[in-house]
């Protein structure tokens, strides 16, 4: 019998002991959790928050180090909204940052586009192989 994995099926919520993280332990830097599809995980169903968790987190390639002991003493990273929020920064400053972050954005949205593209095409493989 074929994996739920395999077949694109989605654990519920309740399934995957979805609920609040702890930093670095969160969605945020699971390898599953997709950002910029509106806050959405590859394995689990529904709108998935950043900053929670289910026994399925993996550590997105670059971010191992976080499982780390002493990632608790790391301070969460800032989001866009704080930083150009903060009244310590330039403005001159918090305009190359987001003309860097757009352009990271928009790099990052074509790559995502991508995946899904190859993720469908995979999907209809794996289909017409049954």
């Amino acid at each position: 019998m074929a994996d739920r994995d395999d077949v694109g099926i989605k654990y519920t919520k309740a399934e995957c002991d979805y609920g609040p993280g702890d930093w670095p332990h969160e969605c945020s830097t699971c390898a599953h959790f997709r950002t910029f599809s509106g806050g959405k995980c590859q394995i689990v169903t529904g709108k998935i928050l950043g900053s929670d968790l289910c026994k399925f987190h993996v550590f997105k390639t670059g971010q191992e180090d976080l499982e780390d002991e002493d990632s608790a003493d790391l301070e969460r990273p800032r989001t866009m909204y704080e930083i150009m929020r903060d009244p310590k920064i330039s403005s001159k400053k918090k305009e190359e940052i987001n003309q860097s972050y757009s352009s990271w954005l928009q790099k990052s949205q074509k790559r995502s586009l991508e995946e899904k593209r190859t993720e469908i095409r995979a999907t209809r493989r794996r289909r017409e192989e049954e």
